[in-house]
């Protein structure tokens, strides 16, 4: 069982062993109403990491379920519309050399 949280949209979805990451995605999808969204995880130290495949998830999931979890829960969030222009990149690679040499 799968915890699903988008916002304050907090959803149950269940699903069959034998899935691909594809069905997967699309199953989410559809109970939010057919976004598509980002599938992430919140780790230990607080970050939210994207879920890209059924091995990430499964990882996921025995982390979750083994630390006392009832259900595995994951957090969705709106995907960008658009990729980074070039110079959003400049600005992002300028900004981390600074954080990097100060």
């Amino acid at each position: 069982m799968l915890k699903c949280c988008y916002g304050d949209d907090i959803r149950v979805v269940e699903i069959q062993t034998d899935i691909t990451f594809e069905q997967l995605q699309e199953t989410i999808f559809s109970r939010f109403g057919g976004k598509q969204l980002n599938i992430t995880y919140k780790d230990e130290e607080g970050d939210y990491i994207t879920i890209d495949s059924l091995a990430l998830l499964q990882k996921t999931a025995n982390s979750q379920l083994a630390s006392g979890a009832k259900a595995v829960k994951l957090f969705l969030f709106d995907r960008p519309s658009s990729v980074c222009s070039p110079k959003t990149f400049v600005f992002l690679l300028s900004f981390t050399q600074v954080l990097i040499f100060v």
